[in-house]
């Protein structure tokens, strides 16, 4: 589970997070058309009560315009997946345009 998201402008990503219960692998990448995605970071992030947990990740630098992916794995651990209604996406906050759920 996850989300796709295109920067509006230049910046880094410091975190990455999500929200379940328990210890998630949560991994950060750079979508290629056409091609693999390229892994930037991945980490463990720990959440309890299906809350929001945050992990920091030396800072990995986006570009505006570029797609990038954050995956959450939840490799059989109780985690669920949350479908938003369909005309949820695209959405901005601040410079990030989340582009769709995957």
């Amino acid at each position: 589970m996850g989300y796709h998201f295109t920067p509006q402008s230049n910046g880094k990503i410091k975190q990455l997070g999500g929200q379940f219960d328990g210890s998630k692998t949560v991994k950060l990448f750079r979508r290629v058309v056409g091609g693999t995605s390229i892994e930037l970071a991945s980490t463990t992030v720990t959440s309890t009560n299906n809350g929001w947990g945050y992990t920091d990740i030396t800072p990995i630098v986006v570009q505006a315009g570029v797609q990038y992916t954050v995956a959450v794995y939840l490799n059989g651990s109780g985690g669920t997946y949350r479908r938003p209604p369909n005309n949820y996406f695209p959405k901005t906050h601040g410079d990030i345009r989340i582009d769709y759920s995957t």
